[in-house]
């Protein structure tokens, strides 16, 4: 369990996150905040609801996740991992049956996958009530959306799906209005929503995602306010309306109220038992949308009541199981987690299918979206400490496995080999059933046949094929140093090898004495196979240790083990991830903060621009700097969408309203820095900037609510856009620009359009273009509009350059050509340089509101302790 401290940290982050939201949308900071509202609220609040998550996770202790494919030897290593002797004893606070046998009595078997949702093994019992001794954790309402949504997109055949468009979802949303409530129908809230926009963006990624983006604040204002039943409705457009899943959606919403929408559930020992129709096993959930289906009790919350046991089944995240005695010692403070099997999925016509496979149609649908999501959702909230990957001895045929493999890496260890430096590894890459490398054709080859090829082979399809398709992936290269060398073998002895061992009955003896030499060989073979070396810490060690008689590796697996999962690892990395969280807000608000001291503020910001002018030589060194400012830019068909949901929200109304206020270039001398050339070309005078333009005398004669409305569309958009390029790793890598350096250059472009009056000259521009046009016609002049303004606006922040003189003098023609993107690119660092400065001293928007501006500086003293 994790400290009171860390505990009482996270809810004094969490409550200054309530101050920050507070302060945003406070009416007198409007002006302060401008276009930047929109974005620092919904960040503000991601972040809120991430710290919220992460406090919520502090009294479960470290996990060890077994994760792999279908059929990989999973089971058999949860098996002996969490057993003391034979037997994996589970036990259960029911005094008729105290002690069950897991694998006996409990697992499912066959040769398909058997499970549906996550069992976790420890040996600190939870508190049950009486008669109810099988603790489980439940979905929540938005899971179950993520899940159907994950179904839909991942198993449903697109293209032959009705196609959308956003007049269509628009009048979809627009249609529950009228049904709102006054209040919050039950405990979902906006920041729930949000959360299911960043699983879109984060997991999805299709343009049938991208569709919905601007709607996300549609449905997070009526999402919480409808009853379930006509939530059901609302969210049923994200799955095509098939009415099957929006029905299973209603069931299953249904039967969370009923709950209470508890996180925690129990049930009697017959949950479980008989396995066949147990709620571990995946077939129960075949009961989803059958009529008069078998019911079991559950409690939650101090009630009991009667559910399908497919709802259940369907309903239950994860299963606590308490082992009767620590196999291992790390175990006093470790639990381990076995997840269902990854699988592959297959697009498939969702409408035929949900005819003619009805209930069976539900279950694999239901089922193939919850396992992906399963370790989606443990992944996003750090459950997992380390991790045993498992493959199999043959080609990965799950496509999207080494994504989300470099997608735990990167939340776990770091996106990238300098992050991972110095970090204990916590991927433990398992390859299964060595067994089949001992086969009799193996150990019986003649001399003239290596038997390295095999081991190298192994390596090529489980781990380099797979994972390694670039130079610097993670399997080549963990650290700068380094490439990923955590590899084991694991071998089932309960699978006899008898043309290589002795036994005396199921148990190993020894290896048979005529295949002594042949051992011999295949482990020096082992041991200079390139692949092997280059993966395995002690290639040696290994090989003995999986040859090891009725172990097969599970003891030096453990062992490894031991060395990480310590007691206040999860301490530590729960630590990192509050610090990460609270840092994010401070860098989200302290640009809205303005020192006192302009002096120190002036001081302050020259090293930041000095530092982000250093840090474009590798962007500048790579002619990467196009890519950069392409970034920086906003696209037309994004401002589309944009004015399309500011007219669906009645932003665009008509009404009288005022609006409130090729040759390569030269590089750099490397004895001189970037930003020692851009001082070169002359630094601005630390004084006062020219006064920003006043948006009243912009638009000095009156114009109509839509062109605030089509403005303000422009600039949240554009901001939004900035911020999220600036945050992508992948942006970062492209460019050359380091992230920090990028968030830096996203505070002070958006800053300098604020002092500029950007969105001023904006409304501007769009009136005079569409004063007499109908809002729809206005709408796309606008795009056209804003696309040109605010690009040009970044390709020159605002800075008008001198006319160039077209009487060319050719006596200055010299041997080479003038480089005219070296001058580009050194004039647009010399006016962002100028620019960061000017920013600083300028008396716009620096402190409208001397109160608010304290309060704000109070609130940041929270998320920097």
């Amino acid at each position: 369990m994790v400290d009171a401290e860390l505990a009482k940290a996270c809810d004094s982050a969490a409550q200054a996150a309530t101050e920050a939201l507070d302060w945003i949308n406070l009416a007198k900071n409007e002006k302060t905040l401008g276009h930047e509202r929109a974005f620092l609220e919904r960040t503000i609040r991601n972040e809120a609801y991430r710290l919220r998550r992460l406090a919520r996770s502090l009294d479960r202790p470290m996990c060890v996740g077994v994760f792999g494919p279908s059929q990989a030897g999973k089971s058999y290593l949860v098996s002996v991992l969490g057993r003391k002797g034979e037997t994996l004893i589970a036990l259960f606070d029911d005094p008729n049956r105290p002690e069950v046998d897991f694998i006996r009595d409990i697992n499912p078997f066959g040769e398909k996958e058997a499970t549906g949702l996550v069992t976790r093994f420890s040996i600190n019992p939870p508190k049950t009530p009486p008669g109810f001794p099988v603790a489980l954790r439940l979905l929540t309402q938005t899971d179950v959306l993520k899940i159907l949504c994950n179904s839909y997109f991942f198993d449903g055949d697109l293209e032959a799906e009705t196609a959308l468009s956003p007049d269509d979802i628009g009048k979809h949303l627009a249609s529950f209005d009228a049904r709102l409530r006054g209040g919050y129908a039950d405990v979902l809230r906006e920041e729930d929503i949000w959360d299911v926009e960043e699983y879109f963006q984060r997991q999805l990624r299709r343009a049938e995602a991208k569709l919905f983006a601007p709607f996300w604040p549609r449905f997070a204002a009526l999402a919480p306010r409808l009853e379930i039943s006509d939530r059901a409705e609302l969210f049923s457009i994200l799955w095509g309306g098939h009415r099957e899943l929006t029905e299973l959606f209603l069931t299953l919403l249904e039967s969370l109220s009923k709950l209470g929408f508890a996180e925690d559930a129990f049930c009697a020992l017959d949950a479980l038992t008989p396995a066949a129709t147990g709620i571990l096993n995946v077939e129960t959930l075949a009961g989803l949308g059958v009529a008069n289906a078998e019911t079991m009790e559950i409690s939650a919350g101090g009630k009991t009541l009667s559910l399908p046991r497919a709802v259940v089944t369907a309903l239950a995240a994860e299963l606590r199981m308490t082992m009767k005695e620590a196999p291992w010692p790390f175990f006093d403070h470790t639990d381990l987690l076995d997840f269902p099997g990854y699988r592959s999925r297959t697009p498939t016509n969702l409408t035929k299918y949900l005819r003619e496979a009805g209930s069976g149609a539900l279950k694999e649908l239901f089922l193939r979206g919850k396992v992906d999501y399963l370790f989606q959702r443990y992944t996003a909230e750090q459950e997992l400490t380390s991790m045993l990957l498992c493959l199999r001895p043959s080609n990965l045929e799950v496509a999207t496995l080494p994504a989300i493999i470099e997608e735990w890496i990167g939340a776990t260890h770091g996106a990238s080999p300098e992050a991972r430096k110095g970090r204990p590894q916590l991927l433990f890459f398992i390859l299964t059933m060595f067994d089949q490398h001992l086969s009799e054709t193996v150990v019986s080859a003649g001399e003239d046949v290596d038997p390295g090829i095999r081991f190298q082979a192994r390596l090529e399809a489980s781990l380099l094929k797979p994972f390694a398709k670039m130079a610097d992936s993670w399997p080549r290269r963990w650290t700068p140093e380094e490439p990923f060398k955590n590899c084991f073998w694991i071998r089932n002895p309960n699978y006899k090898a008898e043309g290589v061992i002795q036994y005396e009955g199921r148990r190993e003896v020894g290896v048979l004495p005529q295949k002594v030499e042949r051992i011999a060989q295949l482990r020096a073979a082992h041991a200079r196979a390139p692949e092997v070396i280059e993966h395995f810490r002690d290639p040696d060690r290994a090989f003995d240790e999986v040859m090891r008689l009725n172990d097969g590796g599970v003891s030096y697996l453990a062992a490894a083990l031991e060395q990480v999962c310590k007691p206040g690892m999860k301490e530590a990395q729960a630590r990192n991830r509050m610090s990460d969280l609270k840092q994010r807000m401070f860098d989200t608000l302290a640009p809205h903060y303005v020192p006192t001291d302009a002096e120190r503020r002036v001081a302050e910001r020259t090293v930041v621009a000095d530092a982000v002018l250093d840090d474009f030589a590798e962007c500048v060194q790579r002619q990467a700097f196009g890519t950069f400012l392409r970034g920086m830019c906003v696209d037309r068909g994004d401002l589309v969408e944009a004015f399309y949901e500011a007219r669906l929200s009645g932003a665009l109304s008509e009404s009288g309203a005022e609006p409130s206020g090729e040759t390569k270039p030269a590089a750099p001398r490397k004895q001189e820095s970037l930003s020692a050339i851009i001082k070169r070309l002359g630094k601005p005078e630390l004084q006062p900037a020219a006064a920003p333009v006043n948006p009243a005398a912009a638009a000095s004669r009156p114009r109509a609510a839509r062109y605030e409305g089509l403005a303000q569309a422009a600039m949240q958009l554009w901001s939004k856009s900035v911020h999220d390029a600036c945050d992508d790793l992948a942006f970062a890598e492209a460019t050359g620009v380091p992230p920090k350096a990028l968030k830096e250059i996203a505070t002070e472009l958006l800053a300098t359009a604020r002092r500029k009056g950007l969105e001023a000259s904006l409304r501007v521009a769009i009136s005079d273009a569409t004063h007499i046009e109908t809002t729809e016609q206005a709408a796309a002049k606008a795009t056209i509009i804003a696309e040109r303004l605010i690009n040009r606006f970044v390709s020159t922040l605002g800075v008008d350059q001198a006319a160039r003189d077209t009487r060319f003098d050719a006596s200055g023609i010299g041997e080479h050509p003038t480089d005219f993107r070296q001058e580009f690119f050194l004039t647009w660092l010399k006016s962002f340089y100028d620019q960061t400065i000017a920013n600083a001293l300028s008396s716009d928007g620096l402190i409208l509101d001397p109160e608010q501006n304290a309060r704000l500086g109070e609130i940041l003293k929270g998320f920097s302790g």
